[in-house]
């Protein structure tokens, strides 16, 4: 059975860590994450912005991401398969 709900129920400002990002210079709404870890005694940023699919569907590795708090680039990109795409950010 596919996945049939709407990207948009699930992400939208009512949603916490929502904020208008630009990817590749088109404006995408998602949920910014910037969680800091700290496994085995490293510490570390992982920062990561979750859209619909659709909206970011022609992005690319190296793309340019910028979020209210700051510029990054996309690391990887993940999409789920059902309508979500994880992008993993570094730092600009």
């Amino acid at each position: 059975m596919a996945f049939s709900e709407n990207p948009a129920d699930f992400i939208n400002d009512d949603t916490p860590g929502y904020v208008l990002a630009t990817v590749g210079g088109v404006s995408v709404g998602g949920i910014f994450d910037d969680n800091y870890t700290d496994p085995l005694g490293f510490a570390a940023s992982f920062p990561a912005l979750t859209c619909a699919t659709a909206d970011v569907a022609t992005v690319a590795q190296g793309g340019t991401v910028v979020v209210p708090s700051g510029s990054y680039t996309v690391a990887a990109i993940k999409p789920d398969g059902t309508g979500i795409t994880l992008l993993q950010l570094a730092e600009a």
